[in-house]
């Protein structure tokens, strides 16, 4: 069963939406209302902000402690590891820390931003870059870490999952596979929805490990912006509409 939101408002931009979901604040108040956090950018959602993992922690009880993982795309600072996933409550991340890149090759301007930060203030000498994962979908990459997690979680701990996949962001990427029921649709429609099934087929498998598990925990999808195609901002009732 599921809770149809009736009213429903994010930011117009990946930083400041994650910023309000990870803090629970609205942008004004650090400073991240507007827009996006380029990759030389020396900024990042403030220090003195208590992020989501933060605040479940400290609401745990000893005997029911959490973990928290990240997975998928951060967007909300790196210029210092201080800014990065695993110094701000997170127990691990494996992901993306820059706004859009390769869904293949996970690159930005030929560099390659995917990693694996397997503790807590991982940082320097613990960071792994994943040059192994270059070739693999990142949907299938994020998904599979999300269910490898919620298998071997400790069932008497508490988890908290944030997983921020790079789908339906540009570019539009996506393996043919997905494409081959929307043979009549044009372009750039026909890879939009490719990309949306992905996602579909992603989140499914996650919520298919959940239940295995028997995890009783809340589950909420979100998105957080339109898409850029064709040079136009296209919005997801737009791309749906036949």
């Amino acid at each position: 069963d599921g809770v149809w939101l009736g009213s429903y408002y994010v930011q117009r931009a990946c930083s400041p939406t994650r910023a309000a979901l990870q803090t629970g604040r609205y942008n004004i108040r650090y400073g991240m209302q507007s827009g996006v956090l380029e990759p030389g950018q020396r900024f990042g959602l403030a220090l003195n902000e208590t992020l989501l993992p933060q605040a479940l922690k400290q609401t745990a009880l000893p005997n029911n402690s959490f973990q928290a993982h990240a997975v998928g795309k951060w967007h909300l600072g790196f210029w210092r590891w201080d800014y990065t996933p695993t110094f701000r409550g997170y127990d691990s991340f494996l992901g993306y820390l820059t706004g859009a890149e390769d869904y293949y090759q996970h690159t930005v301007g030929g560099v390659l931003d995917l990693r694996l930060d397997s503790r807590p203030r991982c940082g320097a000498g613990c960071s792994e870059p994943q040059w192994k994962l270059q070739g693999s979908y990142s949907a299938e990459v994020f998904t599979q870490r999300a269910v490898e997690l919620i298998r071997e979680h400790d069932p008497n701990q508490r988890l908290f999952l944030y997983l921020g996949y790079q789908s339906v962001h540009a570019p539009a990427q996506v393996p043919e596979r997905y494409m081959r029921g929307y043979s009549d649709l044009p372009e750039p429609r026909r890879t939009f929805a490719g990309m949306l099934s992905a996602l579909d087929e992603g989140i499914a498998n996650v919520t298919a490990s959940v239940e295995l598990v028997a995890l009783t925990d809340l589950i909420m999808t979100l998105v957080d912006l339109a898409m850029p195609l064709a040079g136009l901002i296209m919005t997801l009732a737009d791309l749906l509409m036949t």
